[in-house]
């Protein structure tokens, strides 16, 4: 998007019914027009006038003036832009000598697995009041046990107790951004959004699951800083008032970046 001399009409696709995925122009249409429904005949916002290219402005060449012809010359003097870069926040640097084939070993695809399924089981739990234990059906035994032990630690077990006032959470949060000049994809494990009694939000705190054998979160920062970037640009934030916290389910260590 530009400023536009005379229009600017920005046409989109509506996003699916079950999308939770935070697209800028999702972002775009939930702030001017929140209320709207997709409609292929009529914008779901606009402001200006429809008609403007029936008005006549000065300055401007009569219909059938001639152009200049364009040369091939010219073409290379032309500024050339270059694709946005893509990165997915996920990925971090690998760390140390040796680690390029880390994920084709047999113990690195069972360290993957092992973080997918204890993340399917943490996106289950929405609130638990203090001192209750999550119920997961067909779970593996070790991945329960797992869980279990991190929340037996009273710090941890009070991430995922309904907090004073207004929050909402969202897990499992898709997003995509425009971060630095280059595009940011990423997925929030789980996020809180603190609100105020007139429903402003003032606040927001990103969760992380890892399952690594021994914390190490400086590994982990970038990828934090990355989540913090997003969701100040996303909703409108500070980054001062979003925390991110790495949660270690192996170690039952939890640590604010």
């Amino acid at each position: 998007m530009t400023r536009a001399k005379r229009a600017l009409h920005l046409i989109t696709e509506a996003p699916a019914p079950t999308s939770k995925t935070l697209r800028l122009d999702n972002v775009l249409q939930n702030t001017l027009a929140p209320d709207a429904a997709p409609d292929p005949e009529n914008p779901v916002w606009e402001i200006g006038e429809r008609d403007w290219w029936r008005q006549k402005t000065g300055g401007e060449k009569p219909a059938g003036a001639a152009c200049a012809p364009l040369r091939f010359d010219d073409l290379s003097k032309a500024p050339f832009e270059r694709p946005l870069e893509s990165h997915i926040a996920s990925q971090e640097p690998a760390a140390g000598e040796g680690q390029d084939g880390r994920h084709f070993r047999p113990e690195g695809a069972e360290a993957r697995d092992l973080g997918t399924r204890i993340h399917a089981l943490f996106e289950q739990i929405e609130w638990l009041a203090p001192g209750e234990s999550p119920k997961f059906e067909g779970a593996e035994p070790g991945d329960m046990r797992l869980v279990a032990a991190f929340l037996d630690n009273p710090r941890n077990h009070a991430f995922f107790e309904p907090p004073a006032g207004t929050v909402e959470l969202l897990r499992e949060q898709s997003f995509e951004a425009i971060l630095g000049g280059k595009w940011l994809s990423g997925k929030i494990d789980r996020l809180h959004l603190e609100r105020d009694a007139s429903g402003k939000l003032v606040r927001a705190r990103v969760f992380d699951f890892k399952t690594d054998r021994a914390p190490n979160p400086a590994r982990h920062r970038p990828q934090m800083e990355d989540y913090r970037k997003a969701v100040a640009l996303l909703f409108g934030l500070p980054p001062a008032q979003i925390a991110c916290t790495l949660l270690f389910i192996r170690t039952g260590d939890a640590l604010d970046l």
